[in-house]
């Protein structure tokens, strides 16, 4: 699916809560609500995919189940990798496929509860259960490859195991980066190595059968297409981090 800015073309809102442009993408809706929660993540899975379900319907189906999926391990890992990064007080952040709301709670306590937060996510149900847990969080309906939100808004923009599942990963890598400010830091990061994810996914079949978790190299050259400057990037058995930033334009 090629997206270009045209078919991006949108009504920019004002966001009055957290000071953010948000626009209603021609490409998939967007709603926005000024709560939401914590916990959920990718572990063993213990079912398959329907066929013919696409991304959306997978994910609204899974969203009873996903945090039945958290373990304390894999929760300690992701707060040691986001709780580690220096997110300062006051930072405006986006969760990106947020799912429940497994980072919500550490993003609260990195920006000590003064920062602007908003949570993405093309699930309906998935963002219900997290709205449901009541953070001080907005959450947008919408689709990174057309990213309903204005430009330069947020100092982080955060994917937590959810890169492999964009059908257009440089699309999605340059609407992430288009949400930077200056100097912004794009975080990419799995509880788990890419190998282990690329496993499951293919276990799980379906709609996510080939949604690929790419290699450190491929990483790199997508960061490239994406006009990221990479920073850091760490493959390790338990975890994988990419870390990049939006140079001045």
């Amino acid at each position: 699916m090629h997206l270009d800015k045209a078919s991006c073309k949108c009504l920019h809102l004002q966001s009055l809560a957290f000071g953010l442009h948000l626009c209603y993408s021609g490409c998939a809706a967007a709603t926005i609500d000024d709560t939401a929660a914590s916990v959920a993540t990718v572990t063993p899975w213990h079912w398959r995919a329907r066929k013919g379900m696409d991304h959306r319907g997978f994910f609204d189906e899974a969203a009873a189940k996903w945090d039945s999926l958290e373990t304390p391990e894999t929760f300690a890992r992701l707060r040691e990798i986001v709780g580690g990064l220096g997110i300062m007080p006051g930072a405006s952040v986006l969760d990106v496929g947020c799912g429940t709301g497994v980072l919500f709670p550490i993003l609260v306590e990195s920006t000590c509860a003064q920062g602007r937060i908003v949570a993405l996510d093309i699930s309906g149900e998935m963002l219900r259960y997290a709205q449901a847990k009541g953070y001080p969080i907005a959450c947008v309906q919408g689709d990174a490859q057309c990213l309903p939100l204005a430009e330069a808004v947020f100092d982080w923009v955060i994917c937590n195991g959810v890169l492999p599942h964009f059908p257009n990963k440089v699309q999605a890598l340059r609407e992430l980066r288009r949400a930077l400010r200056d100097d912004g830091t794009l975080v990419i990061c799995h509880a788990n190595s890419w190998r282990a994810i690329n496993a499951i996914h293919r276990s799980i079949g379906g709609v996510v059968a080939h949604d690929m978790v790419p290699d450190p190299d491929t990483v790199k050259n997508l960061l490239r297409q994406a006009h990221m400057r990479l920073v850091e990037i760490v493959d390790a058995s338990d975890r994988y981090l990419a870390v990049a930033r939006r140079d001045h334009a």
